[in-house]
């Protein structure tokens, strides 16, 4: 694919929440109400199985929100991310990813190898 022909929007680059540092990793019931409850359950399970791969990310400086979003913005196939903030505390966890050096080639190979790709059930049949 010619990625000069296309402009990507990281719209959900924080997975609609589990991504984040709070503890949303194994109860996606910590949610609470709202549209996430409305998830099938397929798909809850696949953010966390997803999110518990990505878990090494918190281990690093500036914790797993920065470092999930540090990834997009360093991405050669990304333009632009635009992360949902709820209060001030959010936007400073996530203004620290403008701060984290670029991710090693191992770091983003290892996020390569956890979540290569989207559900199979999302693809074009």
């Amino acid at each position: 694919m010619n990625r000069k022909k296309y402009h990507v929007i990281g719209r959900v680059p924080l997975a609609s929440g589990f991504l984040t540092d709070k503890v949303f990793l194994n109860d996606p019931s910590l949610f609470g109400g709202g549209y996430r409850a409305k998830f099938p359950d397929r798909d809850v399970q696949w953010f966390m199985a997803s999110a518990n791969k990505l878990a090494f990310l918190g281990d690093m400086p500036g914790g797993l929100t920065s470092n999930a979003l540090a990834f997009c913005l360093q991405s050669d196939c990304i333009d632009v991310v635009i992360p949902g903030v709820k209060d001030l505390s959010q936007l400073n966890i996530q203004f620290k990813a403008l701060e984290i050096p670029s991710l090693s080639d191992d770091c983003v190979k290892k996020i390569g190898e956890a979540v290569p790709a989207v559900p199979t059930w999302w693809l074009p049949a």
